[in-house]
């Protein structure tokens, strides 16, 4: 019941700043303290340290809704497949020492994800792998096509990247391992492997209660990328559940303390960026089988402010930045 991982890790690629993703909750996958039994969270071939995790997610229920009411729990069948096609969708508007920068435009992209149940435990544990088999940038007449071209090139080098993971039946979870070790440009790696380390941190579980439809919950977790911590909020409520189908509506805030050091990939080390403010909120309506891994239908829309300031050479002045960034994702799975 999510927005997933491998959705959420292009919508951070392209941005290439802050958290930029809604997730329903399950099928997160977090990185959890080394202290934490059982639990593990590794990038193949990655050069970057092993990070701290922030603690886990806390599931608050609100409203245990009406009856007749369920526990919700994810049990796909070992060897189900889906396939997942992506729609992206990014604008963003800039300033430099608010003075506006030229608009410019970026194009979408599509994505497809294909996912395989390999195992399901007695305990309700599931084992999956997950792959991105296709990735292109869909032609704009208002996008230069060098610019298109060289986009395409560069994602054409996530085709066929993959991974696997175990959770377990209420989204919480217990491993994932991304492959990236294909991934030739060094910059388009670094910015992976953050996007796998943010994402691996997330988490979103459903509660441990029977729940029916109006019922609602609020799943509080800490994340970061590129240096900035997050802390997000997400609201959920279960507006319909038949025959195992559930529609959810599910709404984002994120908001980050000020004077966080910040790190961009491919930034000189002379460069300094110290956040000033950082406020993300979004809404998405899902449509979810309990016995599938990915939604089968899904909007979402975040939008996030962010300013900066610092400089990206040590003889620069300080400069003032602020990003207005609106990302809008539409997923269908068969």
């Amino acid at each position: 019941m999510k927005k997933s991982l491998f959705a959420g890790g292009i919508i951070c690629l392209l941005l290439g700043t802050g958290i930029k993703y809604v997730q329903t909750p399950a099928h997160a996958q977090a990185r959890t303290e080394q202290k934490t039994p059982n639990v593990s969270t590794d990038v193949e071939n990655s050069e970057e340290p092993q990070l701290k995790s922030p603690q886990a997610p806390r599931v608050k229920l609100l409203n245990s809704g009406v009856e007749p009411r369920q526990k919700l729990r994810f049990r796909p069948v070992a060897g189900s497949k889906q396939q997942s096609v992506m729609m992206t969708k990014t604008n963003m508007k800039m300033s430099l020492d608010g003075k506006p920068v030229p608009a410019f435009d970026i194009p979408a992209t599509e994505v497809t994800i294909n996912t395989v149940v390999n195992k399901v435990e007695p305990n309700g544990d599931i084992t999956y792998d997950f792959s991105y088999s296709d990735i292109d940038v869909i032609k704009d007449p208002n996008v230069q096509p060098q610019i298109l071209e060289a986009m395409r090139k560069q994602f054409a080098q996530l085709k066929g990247m993959k991974g696997s993971g175990v959770m377990d039946n209420r989204g919480n979870p217990k491993k994932f391992n991304l492959v990236a070790s294909d991934i030739k440009d060094p910059m388009l790696k670094q910015m992976m492997q953050q996007v796998s380390n943010s994402l691996s941190k997330v988490s979103s579980p459903v509660p441990q209660e029977a729940v029916g439809k109006g019922a609602e919950w609020v799943v509080t977790n800490k994340v970061g990328f590129n240096g900035i911590n997050i802390t997000q909020t997400q609201t959920y409520k279960l507006l319909d559940i038949k025959d195992g189908v559930a529609t959810l509506q599910a709404k984002v805030d994120q908001q980050a303390q000020a004077m966080q050091k910040v790190t961009l990939p491919g930034l000189p080390p002379s460069a300094a960026l110290t956040l000033q403010s950082y406020k993300g909120n979004g809404e998405g309506k899902y449509q979810i089988m309990l016995d599938k891994l990915m939604p089968i239908n899904s909007k979402i829309s975040v939008a996030s402010n962010v300013n900066w300031k610092g400089k990206f050479t040590s003889k620069q002045e300080d400069t003032s930045m602020n990003q207005e960034v609106l990302v809008n994702v539409n997923m269908k799975s068969k």
